[in-house]
């Protein structure tokens, strides 16, 4: 095999690989996924992510952990390759630092791209996380 090909073939193997490890997923079929900012960290889950209607998860601590309470929250789904941007969905309060956006709309299958918009006194911060939305 030509060192070229064997190359692309390891880099393949290795994106895949990466991919897999990456890819944001629960063991019980629900969709899981992290991102911080400079002042909170999300936590994003989403059973099954499928077209129609969603209920989404989202957990907000602080730097040192500690539940984010008093946050405006909501979830605004865009689809952008197909020029979708759904209306958000405000997410209420359920527990210190849980929040839960429930009838949230998805209304075909892709690639989608989830921002979570947390307002308080001291402003407002936008975290996106990607979603694969099956059928």
């Amino acid at each position: 095999m030509k060192k070229p090909v064997a190359l692309a073939l390891a880099g393949t193997a290795l994106l895949a690989v990466l991919a897999w490890l990456l890819w944001p997923g629960g063991s019980d079929g629900a969709a899981t996924a992290q991102a911080a900012s400079a002042r909170h960290t999300v936590h994003l889950r989403v059973e099954e992510p499928k077209t129609g209607l969603n209920a989404f998860d989202v957990e907000v601590t602080d730097p040192l952990g500690h539940p984010a309470e008093g946050l405006e929250v909501t979830v605004e789904p865009v689809m952008a390759q197909m020029g979708h941007a759904l209306e958000p969905v405000t997410a209420p309060a359920k527990g210190p630092g849980r929040y839960h956006a429930a009838e949230t709309l998805l209304p075909m299958s892709g690639q989608w791209e989830i921002t979570v918009r947390l307002r308080d006194h001291t402003g407002t911060e936008e975290l996106v996380f990607p979603l694969l939305v099956g059928n």
